[in-house]
């Protein structure tokens, strides 16, 4: 009879990391600064200057580096890029994936002018980039997660929960979310309570999920290519998963596990982080 550890490992070389990196790195770029830009050079300036996010390099090394050696580490080495219009520096960079001994393919995002991750993942299906027959766990490379062992529990959260109740997906979240703002409860014309940027009792996700194949029937159902807006599987098929009481979940130990790399106050805790834990390996 195959061991558990046999099984974990067996599953996690059968599941290819699928990885929307379809857009730019314009949101890091301080907003003070993108006005002063647009005034002196037009609205399109930011258009010319930016450059994809994952390409940033965080404590020495690119963010696309940190994000395949995170997931290759434990035994992940199939990896799906959908790329966008910047695909081919990804592409330049990474290559066949050769370098990091895991084998890479691409999907380039449909001709759309809004795409988002439904309609990126869906035309990755239907041109065969993401092979049907087998899992995914979608995951984000201009997201740091500091929990070394997530992509392993990941795994074995989902195989626990797929057998005793079904589920068909596990998503990946973090235990509170922080406000940005300071909030308060207001009342008759007074304020009652203010908090300055309090923690929500709230799981947040990270966005990393994973998925077994069943998955993909709802992705080709639910997501509309011809829709005006971008689509994303977070608005119309993990609202359906969970419904249907086929989504689980696993908890990071904290919030501060998870660093969306999506400004540069960001860019510089995770560029602090990576290096404090370099320095300690």
């Amino acid at each position: 009879m195959e061991g558990k550890l046999s099984r974990i490992r067996r599953e996690i070389e059968e599941t290819q990391i699928v990885a929307p990196v379809g857009g730019a790195g314009s949101r890091t770029i301080p907003h003070a600064l993108a006005a002063l830009l647009r005034e002196r050079f037009g609205d399109g300036v930011l258009e010319e200057i930016r450059s994809p996010k994952y390409l940033f390099k965080v404590a020495g090394k690119p963010l696309i580096d940190w994000f395949i050696e995170f997931y290759s580490a434990w035994g992940y080495r199939e990896f799906v890029f959908l790329v966008g219009r910047e695909g081919d520096l990804v592409r330049k960079h990474v290559g066949d994936g050769s370098r990091y001994d895991v084998e890479v393919r691409y999907s380039e995002d449909p001709p759309l002018k809004k795409v988002g991750k439904g309609k990126a993942i869906k035309h990755a299906i239907e041109n065969g980039a993401i092979d049907t027959g087998k899992k995914a766990l979608v995951a984000f490379p201009d997201d740091v997660i500091l929990y070394e062992p997530a992509p392993l529990e990941l795994m074995m959260k989902h195989m626990y929960w797929r057998e005793k109740a079904g589920t068909i997906a596990t998503v990946l979240l973090v235990p509170w979310i922080k406000s940005p703002y300071g909030v308060a409860e207001i009342e008759d014309g007074r304020v009652q309570t203010f908090r300055e940027k309090p923690k929500i009792p709230l799981a947040a996700s990270t966005g990393v999920c994973l998925w077994e194949p069943d998955v993909y029937e709802y992705v080709m159902e639910l997501v509309d290519m011809e829709a005006p807006e971008k689509v994303e599987t977070e608005s119309v098929v993990y609202p359906r998963l969970a419904a249907e009481g086929k989504m689980a979940y696993v908890l990071l130990p904290s919030g501060d596990d998870w660093i969306p790399v999506n400004s540069l106050k960001a860019w510089t805790q995770a560029d602090k982080k990576l290096r404090e834990k370099a320095g300690n390996n």
